[in-house]
């Protein structure tokens, strides 16, 4: 090559390496500007379901998500057929909001951290073509919300609405004088809850509201009363196998002819013959609502108190027994073959997770309050004072080995009038019904307190869906509802933990004593922002009122977020940081006014 060649071949390159650095330092420069001007920020050109959240901080973003979702927390989910219609509202609660049940969960939190992730995956090339195709308007858009519900509970509340509308086959009932009739089919429709609950999900991950058409069908019953008449000689003779006679340690239960016939239908087998066979589900709910109840031991777990210093009144551990529902169905449901009359209920055991039986209380090494916190009722109804008094008993002495995981459910369960609870009223919608437990959340909250001033892991806290004004300061209550949300930690101490809880005058007050391990906690104040208001009360008329007087029995609450940050500092030096979350939807008042 001539020297005038090289020369040029060199120029070029130089030239080209000259325009890849400047494109290179360009490139930087406009990465550490974006790096620096939307620190905090979610980047620009990002939206979420039609919501542009581009530029917002994370705070903005769950502003505007949250007004968005709130007219569904308030208004609910119609689900209808032909004329008939039906709310599905996300919560259903107390009057006073305490005991919720959550069916339609909006996860704002987890929507909000994934957007604002994109483009900080901490891959350096990644994230500047990210950044950059975001900031040439390349619109990167979330279609799909973080919704769950709760399949099963919005199911039974189709069916308890719809089930009218479904085809029923033709079965055997006793009529006045104890004899068993053949009754006739219905043709109705085929109803998928699976799919109407599918599409409903699928509408909330795209924010849209609108209501919901039953998915259902023509259907005809399978079995006619003529089947039926056919079939009676056969329902007969297994009817007049009642009594049925189950036994267990001297105890007794009879099952009688309208039990059997209430558990009874008939079904045509591959080859088109008809069979009479009965029902393990029917079975399984008579056995929890007849016998259960008489034959279930709860597992004890160990306890004791301190007084002084010492250890006093200490109560090993028990295990306890249930019935074995599938076992005891499978044997009744072969009546129609085995022809057996006298059956034993099989039962399993039921163990608890802390036997101690064997040690001896000087050696749990209790000996400091590791942890500790007291809150008001005062102003509570008799029946919420009862709970916090029963769930106060139930989780006094309480010993917690190390390494073990307290479950707040698994202690206080069940939570029912079995064990000493009390109902209060539930609303769901226009539904009134009564429901276990309410001030069960009052302890949960002051155990949640107490966990916290003690340092020990939280592994499972939920806050309340409302925002109630007796759980001040905002995002520090911790709510329950067997089976889920439940309130969890861990005694990550190295030796045994008691809990000790009483109530004293109108205050909870719970202690958690163990062995002073030299952590350092620290808890930042609680920070509200997002503060939602909620639509105006529902005024219904009533003449039980006098004419103008306004009597309101559901309380509104308004909608919020909410956060603290928490820091445990350990002797060896270690830390751990978290942030405790909390969002809160809100609620319409209800009121009635005299006419």
């Amino acid at each position: 090559m001539s020297p005038q060649k090289n020369k040029k071949s060199r120029s070029i390159f130089y030239i080209l390496l000259s325009l890849f650095f400047i494109v290179l330092g360009f490139g930087l420069i406009f990465y550490f500007y974006l790096d620096r001007a939307y620190t905090g920020k979610i980047y620009p050109n990002v939206y979420v379901v039609g919501i542009d959240v581009g530029g917002k901080d994370v705070i903005e973003a769950k502003q505007m998500i949250s007004n968005k979702v709130s007219s569904v927390n308030q208004d609910g989910v119609t689900v209808y057929h032909n004329a008939s219609r039906v709310v599905i509202y996300p919560i259903n609660s107390s009057s006073d909001g305490e005991t919720t049940e959550v069916l339609i969960d909006f996860d704002i939190d987890k929507t909000i951290e994934d957007v604002y992730l994109i483009g900080r995956s901490g891959n350096a090339w990644n994230d500047f073509r990210d950044r950059l195709e975001l900031f040439l308007f390349k619109k990167y858009s979330l279609n799909n919300f973080e919704v769950s519900l709760d399949n099963q509970k919005i199911s039974s509340l189709l069916k308890s609405f719809f089930n009218a509308y479904e085809s029923n086959n033709a079965s055997y009932y006793i009529d006045e004088n104890g004899d068993i009739q053949a009754g006739s089919e219905y043709r109705g429709r085929k109803i998928d809850y699976d799919k109407t609950i599918f599409l409903m999900k699928n509408n909330l991950e795209r924010l849209d509201f609108s209501n919901i058409q039953l998915v259902s069908a023509e259907d005809s019953p399978l079995i006619t009363k003529e089947d039926c008449l056919r079939s009676i000689e056969g329902a007969k003779n297994i009817a007049s196998l009642a009594p049925i006679v189950l036994s267990y340690e001297g105890k007794e239960w009879s099952i009688e002819k309208k039990d059997i016939i209430n558990w009874m239908f008939l079904e045509k087998n591959s080859e088109g013959y008809l069979e009479i066979s009965l029902s393990k589900e029917k079975i399984i709910d008579y056995l929890k609502s007849n016998i259960s109840k008489d034959i279930n031991i709860n597992p004890i777990m160990p306890k004791f108190s301190i007084e002084n210093g010492k250890v006093k009144n200490f109560i090993p551990g028990e295990g306890g027994i249930e019935i074995d529902l599938d076992a005891m169905a499978n044997s009744l449901a072969m009546i129609p073959i085995g022809r057996e009359k006298y059956l034993t209920v099989p039962v399993k055991k039921a163990t608890t997770s802390a036997d101690i039986k064997s040690e001896n209380g000087t050696n749990f090494r209790i000996k400091d309050i590791i942890g500790q916190s007291s809150l008001s009722f005062a102003g509570s109804t008799a029946k919420r004072i009862k709970n916090i008094t029963n769930a106060s008993n139930a989780i006094n002495g309480l010993l917690i080995k190390p390494n073990e995981e307290f479950s707040a459910i698994k202690t206080l369960s069940p939570i029912d009038g079995t064990n000493g609870y009390a109902k209060e009223i539930v609303i769901n919608g226009r539904d009134i019904k009564y429901e276990y437990g309410g001030g069960v959340c009052h302890l949960s909250t002051t155990l949640f307190r107490a966990i916290l001033d003690s340092g020990l892991p939280i592994t499972m806290r939920q806050n309340h869906s409302y925002n109630m004004p007796y759980y001040y300061p905002a995002g520090t209550d911790a709510s329950v509802y067997d089976p889920k949300p439940d309130l969890r930690f861990i005694n990550d101490t190295g030796n045994y933990v008691l809990i000790q809880s009483k109530v004293v005058g109108s205050e909870l007050v719970i202690q958690l004593w163990g062995t002073d391990d030299g952590r350092i906690i620290t808890k930042g104040k609680s920070v509200v922002y997002n503060v939602i208001n909620p639509n105006p009360a529902k005024m219904t008329p009533t003449d039980t009122l006098p004419k103008g007087k306004i009597s309101c029995s559901y309380a509104a609450y308004s909608g919020a977020d909410a956060y603290f940050d928490y820091k445990v500092e350990y002797k060896d030096g270690t830390i751990k940081e978290k942030r405790f979350n909390s969002h809160y939807v809100p609620r319409q008042g209800v009121c009635m006014v005299g006419e």
